[in-house]
C-alpha cells in the first residue's frame, strides 16, 4: 500500500503515514472492499444461464455458440471490460483511417483521370467537381480518425505516479538549490548567552587600594 499524499510504501497495518501523517484508513478500506456486482448485471447473468441451460436440456447445442459473446461480456471483470472497450475504440479509429485513405485515394485518382481526359474532351471538366468532393470526404474521414476518435485511456494510479520521499528527508531539503550553502548568520544560537560576550566592552582595571 502506498500513501496517497507522499507516495511512501507502507507494509504495516498503521492508521497514519510515518512520513507525512496522512490518514491511511480510507485507502485500506478501499483496497479491502471487494467489487460488488450490479443487481441488474447479476439478474442478466442468471437469466442468460437459465437460457443456456434450457437450450442444452432441449438438445439445441448449435444455438449455445451464438450466446457465447454475450456470456463473455456478462462475466468479464471491470479491467477486461475496459480493455475490450479500448480495443473497440482502436478498431473504430483504424477503420475510419482506412476508409478515409481509400476514399481520398479514389477521389484523387478520379481528379487526375478526368484532368487528363479534359485535354481530349472539355466536357470532362464537369466530372472533376464530384471527384474533388470525394477526395475531400476522404480527407475528412482521415482527420476524424486522427484527431477526434481517440481510444479510452486506462485509469492511472495517482499514488503510484508520485515520487517516493524517504521518511528522513523533508521537502524543504529537496526544494533547496544544489551548491548553495546556508548563511551562518541566519541561525539562532542554541543558548541565550552564547556569542554575546563579544559585544561587551572590556572595563579598565583599577589599581588596588592600599590600607
Amino acid at each position: 500500500m502506498f500513501c496517497p499524499a507522499c507516495g511512501l510504501k507502507e507494509d504495516r497495518l498503521v492508521q497514519f503515514c510515518r512520513a507525512c501523517g496522512a490518514d491511511l484508513r480510507a485507502v485500506r478500506d478501499s483496497l479491502e472492499q471487494k467489487e460488488t456486482p450490479d443487481p441488474s448485471l447479476a439478474a442478466a447473468r442468471e437469466e442468460l444461464t437459465r437460457a443456456i441451460a434450457s437450450k442444452i436440456k432441449d438438445g439445441q447445442w448449435w444455438q449455445v455458440g451464438a450466446l457465447s459473446p454475450e456470456v463473455e461480456k456478462l462475466f468479464e471483470s471491470p479491467r477486461e471490460r475496459r480493455e475490450r472497450l479500448r480495443r473497440q475504440d482502436e478498431e473504430r479509429r483504424l477503420s475510419r483511417l482506412r476508409a478515409g485513405t481509400n476514399t481520398a485515394a479514389a477521389g484523387l485518382g478520379l481528379v487526375i483521370l478526368f484532368g487528363l481526359l479534359w485535354v481530349l474532351d472539355e466536357r470532362a471538366v464537369l466530372l472533376m467537381g464530384p471527384s474533388a468532393l470525394v477526395f475531400f470526404i476522404g480527407l475528412g474521414l482521415i482527420v476524424n480518425g486522427l484527431f477526434f476518435t481517440l481510444p479510452r485511456e486506462p485509469r492511472r494510479d495517482k499514488a503510484g505516479q508520485r515520487r517516493q520521499i524517504p521518511p528522513d528527508v523533508s521537502t524543504s531539503e529537496l526544494d533547496a538549490p544544489r551548491g548553495e550553502l546556508p548563511d551562518a548568520s541566519a541561525f539562532v544560537p542554541a543558548s541565550v548567552t552564547e556569542q554575546t560576550t563579544q559585544h561587551l566592552h572590556a572595563a579598565p582595571l583599577k589599581p588596588p587600594r592600599r590600607g
